[in-house]
């Protein structure tokens, strides 16, 4: 069916359920008459009483569209609103997976859904008390009181927001000042240990790849971020960024990205959305794999034996200032520079460089000896006799 509408302007299909539309009458009236002559052409048949001629207001595939954009059905919301408290993990799998269909509607929908999500881990006993209860009435309530969100307009320029917070990603699409759907997610537990720098660039990766349908061939998709240095990141030249950022920004080459900085205070929905996630994490398992292989072959590459390396390993974990090092990459810095320790400030021209792997800190694919091992590391450099430029 789609494939034989294709090419008709104005027009649409979801399997048996055509829709059509114009931004004036007699726009609407002149791609009606081209569906209606294609159907002809084809022999389709239409059920005049299931028909609805030139109506300002429409419902579509569970929402309604006017010229205002886009709501929830109200016979959806009525449902969801009715349905009996969860007695068991399939009901309420039944409930979430109604709710989550509109849930691009509610900017804070996983704040109030996360007490029942818990209940969907495998580990995780069942029980129903206060918590879960008042998550169940919440979700219901946010439902009825969806806003409209605006249509996507495909002349119109994008905005992405996204943010990153310590166990999730969120990320709104915007135009002209709307939001045009909501997405967030919960991360995976080797993400959770990935540094501040990996977290937010990798909620630009979601955020792309969700709204992949609305921004993929499209010009200057401005991109905003509370974490400043990806601003400076993304002129760098591939080669020059950090391992684990290496393999994220390829998995986005194909986008026109702008990135921006903008202080996090002003972000107010994705920040929302990234401290109220969904449980989705299947999205990146195949990239946190990419992301490990590639950082393996860096380190597989260094001329470093496995016991010298496990040696570094465990001197950094006794070396105060490397310990503390550890926390500003994973953590993220200090906002200025008079406020990182002093024994640290000569390496914050270089902390977007730094990144972690197995608790050794890295620079490119160069190693940062701690201070107990780098007499020993010295007399190494000098046994070959190398002359004063080689042994720098």
């Amino acid at each position: 069916m789609r494939q034989l509408l294709e090419d008709l302007e104005g027009a649409d299909s979801f399997i048996d359920d055509i829709i059509v539309w114009g931004r004036n009458k007699h726009e609407h009236d002149r791609r009606l008459i081209a569906l209606l002559k294609r159907a002809r052409e084809i022999n389709l048949k239409f059920n005049k009483k299931k028909c609805k001629i030139a109506v300002e207001e429409v419902t579509y595939l569970g929402h309604i569209f006017d010229k205002n954009g886009m709501r929830p059905d109200p016979n959806k919301v009525k449902a969801i609103s009715e349905m009996a408290q969860p007695s068991d993990r399939k009901s309420l799998e039944r409930f979430l997976g109604a709710v989550n269909y509109l849930s691009k509607f509610i900017p804070c929908y996983s704040d109030r859904a996360l007490p029942l999500t818990n209940l969907l881990k495998k580990d995780c006993i069942w029980r129903w008390e206060l918590s879960e209860q008042t998550a169940f009435d919440k979700l219901k309530e946010s439902v009825c009181t969806a806003p409209v969100l605006a249509l996507y307009d495909v002349s119109q320029p994008v905005l992405l927001s996204v943010d990153a917070s310590r166990d999730a990603l969120g990320a709104v699409l915007l135009q002209v000042g709307r939001p045009v759907e909501y997405a967030s997610r919960t991360l995976t537990d080797t993400q959770r240990r990935y540094a501040q720098v990996e977290k937010e660039l990798l909620a630009i990766v979601f955020a792309c790849e969700r709204f992949h349908q609305y921004i993929f061939a499209k010009n200057d998709v401005v991109t905003e971020t509370d974490h400043k240095p990806l601003e400076s990141i993304f002129k760098m030249p591939l080669m020059s960024v950090p391992a684990r950022l290496q393999r994220m920004m390829l998995r986005i080459q194909g986008y026109d990205l702008i990135v921006k900085y903008k202080p996090g205070k002003y972000m107010y929905i994705s920040d929302a959305l990234s401290r109220a996630p969904l449980p989705d994490l299947a999205l990146d398992d195949k990239l946190d794999k990419k992301i490990l292989c590639q950082v393996k072959l860096i380190v597989n590459s260094i001329p470093i034996s496995n016991n010298k390396l496990t040696l570094i390993k465990n001197e950094t974990k006794k070396d105060f200032d490397l310990c503390t090092l550890l926390n500003y990459i994973k953590l993220g810095w200090p906002h200025d520079k008079c406020n990182v320790i002093e024994n640290l400030k000569k390496y914050w021209s270089l902390k977007n460089e730094l990144y972690v792997v197995d608790d050794v800190i890295f620079r490119d694919n160069v190693v940062l000896v701690p201070r107990s091992l780098r007499t020993d590391m010295l007399k190494i450099v000098h046994e070959g006799h190398l002359g004063i430029d080689r042994c720098k």
